[in-house]
């Protein structure tokens, strides 16, 4: 009888902290659409507000570099044999990893934060260099016959 009371009151609290949980999410949600209301379709689509994007300044920009784009769950160990070629041409080049499964152990994570980390990646490289060429490299890539492609930034 006493079991069945602890159990009753432990549910009872339980449903309590989650719906002031969630009452106080809700209302730190109005107070952030309130003082930085979302106005472009990317971050609606990203479920992201821009002041919380990054942001850098280079006074002096260089002429190009490579952003190496990894699959969904790829590392950017991928590029570690590609990487030591450009080294020796003395290419810049950036190879970020990504957040497809978190950044430890497999947290829930959706494809908007694999974009996140490129989208943010491209917001650096292009106050550093004038021109950004992309190169992307995927495992789901070779399953529709295809390599890699190159995408010119600017």
């Amino acid at each position: 009888m006493l079991r069945n009371h602890f159990i009753f009151y432990g549910v009872g609290i339980t449903t309590l902290c989650y719906i002031y949980k969630k009452y106080c999410k809700s209302i730190a949600f109005e107070i952030i659409e309130e003082n930085f209301p979302r106005k472009d379709k990317y971050e609606f689509d990203l479920s992201i507000y821009k002041p919380s994007l990054p942001f850098s300044y280079t006074s002096k920009k260089k002429s190009r570099c490579i952003l190496l784009i990894s699959g969904y769950r790829d590392t950017p160990y991928l590029w570690n044999l590609y990487v030591e070629k450009l080294k020796r041409h003395e290419i810049d080049f950036y190879a970020p990893r990504t957040h497809s499964k978190g950044r430890s152990y497999f947290q829930k994570t959706s494809y908007k934060d694999w974009i996140l980390t490129y989208f943010e990646t491209l917001s650096l490289l292009e106050n550093q260099y004038d021109n950004i060429d992309i190169i992307a490299l995927s495992d789901s890539f070779k399953r529709y016959k295809l390599l890699y492609f190159v995408i010119i930034w600017k």
